[in-house]
């Protein structure tokens, strides 16, 4: 639990950071600016929102998703996921043909934050610690390291 649930409640932060970065790029290019490093930034800043959301989201399934269709669920969840992958770029060729892209990116402002406030109405149960999982030691413990006495 300590390794999954941080990243669960993390999604909707992540989700939307990379609407803030999406917002920042559409400004700057509806001032007329279109520098190169700045969209090599924003696509550096939306990689490490996807890399908070994506775990947190595979993190948060077990936490709801009942446990006999649990299998079901994340068969869904990957499919889903490879569906993205493939449909995405075609859509986004077709929505660059039809719109500009501070227009399209507007648009995936508008759907990260439906995302993240869709993300209000689930509720995600904290499951029940055992007295022995308590006791255990965790990854603090393990990383202290020991004092280094500098005089002599």
């Amino acid at each position: 639990m300590a390794g999954f649930l941080p990243q669960a409640l993390i999604g909707p932060f992540a989700d939307l950071f990379v609407a803030a970065t999406s917002l920042g790029l559409a400004i700057i290019f509806l001032m007329g600016e279109r520098p190169l490093w700045v969209i090599y930034l924003v696509l550096g800043l939306r990689s490490i929102g996807t890399a908070f959301h994506m775990p947190s989201m595979q993190a948060s399934i077990p936490l709801i998703a009942p446990e006999d269709q649990l299998m079901r669920v994340q068969g869904w969840t990957q499919l889903l996921s490879s569906a993205t992958i493939v449909i995405g770029p075609m859509l986004g060729a077709f929505m660059l043909a039809m719109f500009s892209m501070e227009h399209v990116l507007l648009i995936d402002i508008v759907n990260a934050v439906l995302a993240s406030l869709s993300l209000l109405l689930v509720r995600i149960p904290q499951p029940e610690r055992k007295a022995d999982e308590v006791a255990k030691p965790n990854m603090w413990g393990f990383c202290r390291l020991p004092a280094i006495s500098l005089s002599s």
